[in-house]
């Protein structure tokens, strides 16, 4: 991902895709369970992210890419990016001194899952003005009104919920997902993971994070270091693709010869690379600027438009150049293409923030 890393962060990178590699197989002898997510936290995976005076490392926007990269080629599908990406996330901007303390230690510790309910029906991934309502009622907060597409929210523990007071004052609001008034309808997503529709009816909130003020600004801070970490994911899932597929092209032979000395195929092999080759640096540029918080919604908006397409393509010529072998569960090239497909329509897909690079670009004009 980063052709300049420091000792420590080799080291990282290194240690994350030995302990993947030995412990993670691909889809098809895969078992999931509550031990991953532990091991997670053994590992220091959960903790990478979050700030060292909450139980965490202290890990940048590039450590954690590094680790998503890592993701990618293994296909990893453990709530990481509700948990440990958002909703920490917001919990660091957002919340009080003992809601930090206390909740960043707990993701960090693998001790609760989290979600985040941010889209709502129809709004196309627009979420400035949320339809969500709370307000009062024998003394307590409830919410109602019903979120979308939200990752994680079927095994979650606690959702973060954006939502309107009835002057219009938008919040961070906290609802157990295994409490009254919430619903939880879910459905498979196109490589296997759980999305799920969330429906509050008059679901009674467990706290306000941070101060009863807007977040939006907030939300787009944290949204950014998630899309840079998406993105990361796809270029890892982009690499493991196309070095199956050279591996293919130079055993299997056709007419008494590999087909890796097929002249169009090798094009088609380099046009693959280009595309990976283009989205690393702009994933690279992206976690930096985050990093240094500097141009970070541009960065990592772009990057997102580059990744949808781009991976895509890739996925799609890697199925073509492997034949009907492609299609198959039994090769990854096929699982590889859902993941990328999963990725291009998580928080914004390539149309969407080609269109929010353009209104972000004539903003900072």
């Amino acid at each position: 991902m980063f052709q300049e890393l420091s000792e420590e962060r080799r080291i990282l990178s290194a240690s994350i895709d030995s302990w993947l590699r030995a412990n993670y197989p691909l889809p098809a002898a895969r078992q999931h369970g509550p031990a991953n997510w532990k091991q997670f936290a053994e590992l220091g995976w959960l903790a990478l992210a979050i700030p060292s005076s909450c139980s965490g490392l202290g890990g940048s926007a590039v450590d954690l890419a590094l680790l998503a990269e890592a993701f990618g080629r293994y296909l990893v599908d453990e709530p990481y990016l509700a948990t440990a990406v958002l909703c920490a996330g917001l919990i660091e901007a957002c919340g009080s001194d003992e809601q930090r303390t206390t909740w960043l230690a707990e993701i960090a510790a693998g001790d609760r899952t989290w979600a985040f309910g941010l889209y709502e029906p129809g709004t196309q991934y627009r979420y400035g003005e949320p339809a969500v309502i709370a307000s009062e009622a024998a003394g307590r907060t409830i919410l109602s009104g019903t979120k979308s597409a939200v990752e994680g929210a079927a095994i979650a523990d606690r959702i973060i919920i954006l939502a309107s007071d009835p002057k219009g004052t938008r919040g961070l609001f906290i609802v157990d997902r295994w409490g009254e008034g919430v619903r939880v309808d879910t459905v498979g997503s196109v490589d296997g993971r759980q999305i799920s529709a969330v429906v509050l009816e008059g679901a009674p909130v467990l706290a306000r994070l941070g101060a009863a003020a807007d977040k939006i600004s907030s939300i787009d801070d944290v949204l950014a270091r998630a899309l840079v970490f998406l993105c990361a994911q796809a270029v890892g899932a982009m690499q493991a693709t196309y070095d199956q597929t050279v591996d293919y092209l130079q055993t299997r032979k056709q007419f008494s010869q590999r087909l890796s000395d097929f002249q169009v195929l090798r094009h088609r092999v380099v046009d693959m690379r280009v595309e990976i080759e283009l989205c690393r640096s702009l994933v690279a540029a992206a976690a930096r600027a985050v990093e240094a918080n500097s141009n970070h919604l541009i960065a990592a908006t772009s990057a997102k438009a580059m990744v949808g397409k781009a991976g895509r393509f890739v996925a799609q010529q890697a199925i073509q150049l492997h034949g009907g072998m492609g299609m198959t569960d039994e090769l990854c090239v096929g699982h590889y293409l859902k993941r990328l497909m999963a990725i291009d329509a998580t928080l914004g897909n390539a149309d969407f923030h080609e269109r929010r690079f353009v209104m972000l670009g004539q903003v900072a004009q």
